[in-house]
């Protein structure tokens, strides 16, 4: 009876210790969606074409719109989302930030700098040039208490973090880079465009290069460009084309058909017309059989007859052997290669620039997005098949670059709207959430009673009709002066500015600067003058009306100390810019242009935006928990995150966890 009694013990004993293990496995999925609407989705779950998300909702689960960040901008949005606190606190406050010395633009979540090293080669020591690359995101993220309190985490391709940032306790930590991540040229994706059509595009133009070619007996030789040579002293090269790493390729034409053979390093690669090859590996040599430089490339043969036109992807990292840090640990990289094979390594890889200059169709378009989609997609599942416990983040990028882009075909208003538009394409963004439907379906089987599940996005969406050019309205009223009026809207980057008489100036897609004695180079305005000077552009902006519409293009307009806090106020936009429903800022007025119209219809592709007033585009969130705060917002979630594994959340941490009545 003893032995009976002493085995029933035993088995409650290993019974029990198996329940507390299990308890312990907490688990926290948490799928980012960057972009996703909540009115769409609302629409959606309505017409019973999401039946898995609302499944989770109605068991015992949540949805709620998730109050963002002012402005409604990604890098700034899923700053605050990773650190937990407002901009103040983390540096970033559009997706362009200028040098108030030099009034030259930088992109706000990344920074590489020149740093020194050497080369040893038959005992010769040849300088080279390396990047030292910044993380500028500043704060604390909440990976960093989950790793030092030993909670297992998996970060992949949160937007600014790159490069990816780790705790000093980091033996828990896998992570893989999000927006900010270069090509390899360095830049945030520059396609390569060859044709031997007769074109009026600029052998440069924003996002990609065009290289006229001459077809000679169905034969094309040219070459792919890779990133500058590393040899510091370049002034024994001649053209500039000399400074740059290149790889030579020829491509072969089919003399009836379109079809095109291209043969690069050891590839051969046989295309028809619209057609993508897979990842081709390309070796840029440094020093020819000791040193290279490694990329991928997809090629994309537009058409054969009656010209060559061929599309070249920027040139992405190479995972298998990657030459700038995409993952932490760096092996991670090589992990994620073995099992899934390559992948689009560069910041937001749709490539929007590509149709928005008419080198992609929206057909090429769908196909390209459509295969970045299959590689995030395959990356979860690898993520998951090894997730036994502590936080998983993952990151979904389409929704964001299919948005922009096709909101044209769902916008009746939208100067490009057609009928025909809207019945080809018109279903685009709806089979995309029917897509992230299925993907949250098969996700479930990932789900134990021990795993808490959040789905997110940053922001909504809306349409962009009219551009706004800030830096004209305050030309016209008074607050910037040109050295030759006559030459207005012919320069970028404020060349034809008189900063002697110019008080304030617009730079990124929300940002107004005061021109600040003492801090911009010839700043006029003192300091006494300051607030004045800011209320005045608040009043212009906020009772300007647009003349063809008769509407208000500005909700807001916020000084940068009413709504930021923190040790980096200093470096915000003096005035935030918060546009109503249908204006944002237009591309020229981003970049320090100034056409002779203050405002215009958009005729880009890119037709749907969320840099607005943040009211009117918050993001989405849901849960297979009830969420008790009343409005959630992406400040809630670093806590929210923490709290689940019992952490005490941060000092400078401002929200509170959803899942707490706390207001």
């Amino acid at each position: 009876m003893k032995k009976i009694i002493f085995i029933f013990q035993l088995f409650l004993i290993i019974l029990l210790a198996d329940s507390i293990d299990s308890a312990e496995k907490k688990k926290l999925i948490l799928i980012g969606i960057d972009g996703m609407d909540p009115n769409l989705m609302r629409q959606y779950l309505d017409a019973g074409k999401m039946p898995n998300f609302q499944k989770i909702i109605d068991n015992k689960g949540d949805f709620k719109k998730l109050a963002t960040t002012f402005p409604p901008q990604s890098p700034v949005a899923w700053a605050t989302f990773s650190i937990g606190a407002n901009p103040g606190q983390h540096g970033i406050f559009d997706f362009i930030h200028r040098d108030p010395e030099t009034l030259f633009p930088f992109l706000s979540v990344t920074s590489t700098e020149g740093s020194e090293i050497s080369y040893k080669l038959n005992k010769i020591e040849i300088p080279l040039s390396a990047p030292k690359i910044t993380n500028l995101r500043q704060g604390i993220p909440f990976w960093d208490y989950l790793c030092e309190n030993n909670i297992p985490s998996y970060i992949m391709q949160i937007p600014a973090n790159y490069p990816p940032t780790y705790p000093k306790k980091n033996t828990h930590l896998k992570a893989l880079s999000g927006m900010g991540t270069p090509d390899l040229l360095g830049t945030q994706g520059t396609f390569s465009f060859y044709t031997s059509e007769p074109t009026k595009l600029k052998q440069t133009i924003g996002g990609g290069k065009i290289y006229p070619v001459k077809v000679i007996d169905n034969k094309v030789e040219n070459f792919i460009y890779g990133p500058e040579h590393p040899y510091k002293n370049h002034e024994s090269y001649g053209n500039e084309s000399d400074l740059l790493l290149k790889i030579p390729f020829t491509v072969w034409i089919d003399e009836l058909n379109d079809v095109a053979k291209i043969d690069i390093q050891d590839n051969e690669i046989l295309l028809n017309k619209g057609e993508f090859s897979g990842w081709v590996k390309l070796n840029f040599p440094v020093i020819p059989a000791i040193q290279n430089i490694s990329g991928i490339v997809k090629f994309c043969l537009k058409e054969c007859h009656p010209h060559l036109k061929l599309y070249v992807s920027p040139i992405n990292v190479n995972p298998q052997n990657p030459a700038l840090p995409i993952t932490f640990p760096n092996s991670f990289s090589q992990e994620l290669f073995k099992n899934v094979g390559y992948f689009y390594t560069q910041n937001m890889p749709p490539d929007t620039k590509a149709l928005e200059h008419n080198v992609f169709s929206d057909d090429d378009f769908l196909v390209q997005m459509n295969m970045v989609f299959k590689e995030e997609e395959e990356r979860l599942w690898y993520e998951l098949k090894n997730f036994k416990e502590g936080f998983l983040f993952h990151y979904f990028c389409v929704n964001d670059q299919a948005s922009h882009v096709f909101w044209r075909t769902i916008d009746p208003m939208h100067p490009l709207y057609t009928k025909k538009l809207n019945r080809e394409y018109g279903d685009t963004l709806e089979k995309l959430y029917i897509k992230f439907d299925d993907i949250i379906g098969k996700l479930n089987s990932y789900i134990d009673d021990n795993t808490l599940l959040i789905i997110m996005s940053d922001h909504g969406f809306t349409s962009f009709r009219r551009g706004v050019n800030i830096n004209t309205i305050l030309l016209n009223n008074g607050f910037i002066s040109l050295v030759d009026p006559e030459s207005q809207g012919k320069y970028e980057l404020f060349e034809n500015v008189d900063w002697s008489n110019t008080y304030a100036y617009n730079l990124g897609i929300n940002s107004v600067y005061i021109n600040l004695f003492n801090r911009e180079t010839d700043g006029i305005v003192f300091e006494e003058d300051y607030i004045d000077t800011c209320e005045k552009i608040r009043s212009l902006l906020l009772n300007y009306i647009d003349p063809e519409t008769g509407l208000h293009p500005i909700r807001h307009v916020k000084l940068r100390d009413e709504i930021y806090s923190g040790p980096y106020v200093k470096d915000a936009p003096d005035l935030i810019i918060a546009y109503s429903n249908g204006y944002r800022a237009s591309w020229d007025t981003i970049l320090g242009k100034m056409p002779k119209e203050e405002i215009s219809d958009n005729k880009s592709p890119w037709s749907g935006d969320h840099c607005i007033s943040p009211d009117i585009v918050p993001g989405i969130i849901v849960t297979n928990k009830k969420i008790l705060k009343t409005n959630p917002g992406l400040i809630d979630m670093a806590p929210t995150i923490l709290d689940y594994f019992h952490i005490k959340k941060g000092a400078h941490m401002e929200g509170n966890s959803i899942f707490k009545n706390k207001e």
